[in-house]
């Protein structure tokens, strides 16, 4: 068997686009939270309130950094920090959308309460790192979980 060695850059998230409406609702619930937390008097909510508002305000629109991801015989490597031994990983699945330019690979690591590592893919790079994952670690059916629902929802 030759060693397993892919190395790619992906995007670390999916930048969703948001309109105009999207930045005014966010800004109407903070004021209406803002206004319950004065009307109770917990200033230390009203300002918290406006700390998470700002940083929604700042976070929703930053551009995602590229990363580099690679896969050998030692494991996954996310940059230059984070690393996950093959054997740490218990299946690895594919989102089934063909017309994504970043598909989504999600390992599912063995130690439970750990949600899975999402990791984006050159279209054109799928096909080999499929073949390559395949050989070392299970592939199953692709779940898209709660969270994943809520972040298409609300577009974060």
């Amino acid at each position: 068997m030759e060693p397993l060695a892919i190395k790619w850059e992906a995007p670390e998230f999916e930048l969703r686009e948001k309109g105009v409406g999207w930045y005014w609702t966010t800004i109407i619930i903070a004021v209406l939270m803002l206004g319950a937390a004065v009307w109770q008097g917990n200033f230390l909510f009203a300002v918290l309130v406006v700390i998470g508002e700002i940083l929604v305000l700042v976070w929703s629109g930053k551009e995602p950094p590229m990363v580099t991801f690679r896969i050998t015989d030692k494991g996954l490597f996310i940059g230059e920090k984070t690393h996950h031994a093959l054997a740490d990983l218990r299946s690895w699945s594919v989102e089934p959308n063909e017309h994504a330019h970043w598909p989504v690979i999600a390992f599912v690591l063995h130690r439970k309460f750990r949600p899975p590592i999402h990791v984006r893919v050159p279209q054109n790079r799928l096909p080999e790192i499929r073949e390559h994952l395949a050989s070392v670690v299970q592939e199953t059916p692709w779940e898209e979980s709660l969270i994943d629902t809520l972040e298409k929802f609300f577009r974060f």
